[in-house]
């Protein structure tokens, strides 16, 4: 959504400090983090640096965003502030309402459709190729930041999709081959 703080009127309070964790990325005590993951998960985290300790207070490095039965991981909510400014945003990836609105179109237009072979060009963190994967045999996603391919393959993965070929090329500089179906999401930014 454009406004996801309409959503916390409907949620209770401990979903309101799980988004305020998972989505937000606000800070908190460590007792808090480990009424959501074990003690265990939370210290394999902290070590691959998904989250990060300041002021004796942890935050994670990316966020959450659920999607149908997914949970997509993107860059974190604060990256979100600048999004306007290309100088701050950087190699940034991005995940919005504008893909939340774009799935929503290619679910009426693929309703009664299937595919041997589909590219999404400029996968950003693949919300579009992993939520359309059921629709084809093999998927491939694209992408020129290199950031991107680590995210569309993690969604991958983290969702345990596992038709979506994830690689680095500029538009079809890499890519072989013919597709039954070619999506492409642009940055509307």
């Amino acid at each position: 959504s454009l406004f996801p703080k309409i959503y916390r009127i409907f949620l209770n309070d401990k979903q309101k400090i799980s988004q305020d964790i998972f989505f937000y990325n606000i800070p908190v005590g460590k007792n808090v983090l480990i009424k959501f993951l074990s003690k265990n998960l939370f210290n394999k985290l902290l070590k691959a640096n998904f989250i990060k300790k300041t002021n004796n207070k942890f935050k994670f490095n990316i966020s959450f965003v659920p999607y149908k039965n997914y949970i997509f991981l993107r860059d974190s909510y604060d990256t979100y502030q600048s999004r306007f400014d290309p100088n701050k945003s950087g190699n940034s990836v991005w995940m919005g309402a504008d893909s939340i609105m774009f799935l929503r179109f290619l679910k009426i237009f693929l309703k009664d459709k299937n595919f041997k072979r589909t590219i999404e060009i400029g996968s950003g963190t693949g919300v579009v190729i992993n939520s359309i994967s059921k629709k084809s045999k093999f998927c491939e996603a694209i992408d020129y930041n290199k950031k991107a391919i680590k995210y569309t393959s993690l969604n991958s993965k983290f969702n345990k999709i596992k038709n979506v070929k994830t690689y680095y090329s500029n538009l079809f500089n890499k890519v072989k081959g013919k597709f039954d179906l070619i999506i492409a999401n642009p940055w509307f930014v």
